[in-house]
């Protein structure tokens, strides 16, 4: 008995499955079907529909259709500490797990004339004293 009861839902599942797929491939071809009716529009007849911006994207650049641009997702890469920097307060907060160390050893960082230094101390800083207990530290260094 307890054979069949586990064949129906095993067959239950199998149905269930089958259905899925089958949505899944309604919405693939209504996709597609939608995709070659804007393909037509842009590449045959050269124009986007009214009120539409049609954007190539291209290493390095982006053209756009008719001209405008509403965003530009090219971000210069961010200057970040060198790594040599942290290596011995690194090894104290994930090695030693000594919170009270790293934020003694992090304080005078925070004074850098370099900006990328004086920013990663900080979040470090601010990290530390959470992981020891005192929260109020911890916020007070995020102000």
């Amino acid at each position: 008995m307890a054979g069949l009861l586990e064949q129906d839902r095993a067959l239950a599942r199998q149905r269930r499955v089958e259905q899925l797929e089958a949505a899944a491939d309604r919405v693939t071809r209504a996709l597609c079907r939608r995709l070659a009716e804007l393909e037509e529009i842009l590449v045959r007849r050269g124009r986007s529909p009214p009120g539409a911006m049609a954007l190539r994207a291209r290493a390095g650049s982006i053209e756009s259709r008719p001209n405008g641009l509403l965003y530009n997702p090219f971000v210069s890469a961010a200057r970040e500490a060198p790594p040599a920097v942290f290596a011995s307060t690194h090894a104290l907060e994930f090695r030693h797990n000594n919170p009270a160390a790293v934020v003694a050893a992090h304080q005078p960082l925070t004074d850098s004339a370099e900006p990328v230094v004086r920013a990663a101390a900080l979040a470090r800083l601010g990290r530390n004293p959470g992981k020891s207990g005192p929260q109020a530290q911890a916020l007070q260094v995020h102000e």
